[in-house]
């Protein structure tokens, strides 16, 4: 009896310690990248929702990524202005050709992304 209590204790911690690592591994982690000029949504609002606005219109910009949007948002007129500052910089080591070093693209810091959107609806009865 003496022997099973060290081994119990064993698995316990053994189970534990897989409890820990599966926590660890489902952590998310930053990449620190961007997803180069392609913003998440096509407006300013719709960049707030998470690029939301293909299923759920919120301005006249919503046409641009999904055209039957424009059914649901009535008479409208919005204008914006997105501004873009990405880290473009990168360290390459290990190569086999000698391109290692440290590279930086950040001679312009920040990108200005204009949007404006117009929908007029013909009838108030066709969606």
């Amino acid at each position: 009896m003496s022997d099973a209590s060290p081994r119990l204790a064993a698995v316990g911690r053994l189970r534990l310690l897989r409890r820990y690592a599966l926590l660890l591994a489902l952590l998310p982690a930053s990449a620190f990248a961007t997803n180069g000029y392609f913003t998440n949504g096509s407006s300013v609002q719709s960049n707030g929702l998470g690029g939301a606005g293909i299923a759920f219109p919120v301005d006249a910009l919503a046409g641009y990524i999904n055209p039957a949007g424009i059914a649901y948002v009535g008479n409208r007129v919005d204008v914006g202005l997105t501004a873009f500052r990405p880290d473009r910089s990168a360290t390459i080591k290990g190569n086999l050709y000698g391109a290692d070093g440290t590279y930086a693209g950040n001679g312009v810091r920040y990108f200005l992304l204009p949007e404006a959107g117009y929908t007029h609806q013909v009838a108030q009865d066709l969606y």
